[in-house]
């Protein structure tokens, strides 16, 4: 054999084992290759979980926002509308106090105006009363008269019949003045009832003593008078206890006040008892 075909054997030779190492070196790299390969495609699958499983959160949370969101904007036109209604609720109440108010100083006016006249019937009444009182003094001097002198009997009579007539008219007019005295305190009662105004609370009773020193039944229901006046804080409206030591008679309401004295008319009477001169009054017992 030639030296030629031995180097070409020799050439073959190494170049087959070049290709066998060749070969052998991109199997494994090949396989290594691979290997990675699958790795990533799974890391890839896993990242991809994850990153739709994030984005189906976050899917959820935007939903849940725009729902909050919605709800909110819901609950903030509910607080609109009940923030108008509350509005329109404090202009109806406004409005309201204000007919109230207007409405009270009619009632205060119209209380004035029935005390007024009430004082003018009460005063008129007392006058009366008091022009009664004379008529029947004269009435029992004209009759003392008559018995005292014979002589003078038909001038005594004839002041009787002058008295009789005078009694007669007075009483009258003592009757008309106490049922207008009457009307007028229906009209009062009427007005306290249907604005629930009560006239004896309008000013407070001090503790007030006293004592009656007069009493007339002539007119019904009854006339006092007790020693104590505006120089001791009485007020018309006031309501007197009526007793004499342990046993309560009844109560009066004074109608008319003078200095040193006061006139109130019998309200109730207890258990059939006759209120007299010198019983003890009090506005508080």
């Amino acid at each position: 054999m030639s030296s030629i075909a031995r180097i070409f054997i020799v050439l073959n030779l190494l170049l087959s084992a070049l290709a066998l190492g060749w070969a052998a070196n991109f199997m494994g790299t090949h396989q290594d290759f691979k290997v990675k390969y699958d790795n990533a495609v799974e890391e890839k699958n896993t990242l991809e979980a994850e990153l739709n499983e994030q984005l189906s959160d976050t899917k959820a949370e935007v939903n849940t926002q725009k729902e909050r969101a919605q709800r909110l904007m819901g609950e903030r036109e509910q607080v609109a509308a009940e923030r108008d209604k509350l509005t329109s609720d404090v202009s109806t109440l406004e409005s309201a106090n204000s007919q109230m108010r207007g409405a009270l100083d009619g009632i205060n006016q119209t209380l004035s105006s029935v005390n007024e006249s009430k004082d003018q019937a009460v005063s008129r009444l007392e006058q009366a009363m008091a022009d009664l009182n004379e008529a029947k003094e004269a009435r029992r001097e004209a009759e003392e008269a008559a018995k005292e002198a014979g002589d003078k009997q038909r001038d005594a009579e004839e002041a009787l019949a002058n008295a009789e007539r005078t009694i007669s008219d007075l009483e009258t007019q003592v009757t008309s003045l106490a049922k207008d005295l009457e009307d007028r305190n229906t009209t009062l009662d009427t007005i306290a009832a249907q604005y629930g105004v009560d006239p004896t609370k309008i000013f407070a009773q001090p503790t007030i003593d006293g004592a009656v020193v007069s009493v007339s039944t002539t007119v019904k229901p009854g006339l006092i008078g007790i020693n104590r006046g505006k120089a001791d804080g009485v007020r018309r409206g006031f309501i007197f206890n009526i007793y004499s030591g342990n046993q309560f008679k009844g109560t009066a309401k004074v109608e008319t006040v003078e200095d040193n004295m006061c006139y109130a008319t019998i309200q109730s009477v207890y258990e059939n008892r006759t209120m007299a001169q010198g019983d003890k009054a009090a506005t508080r017992l």
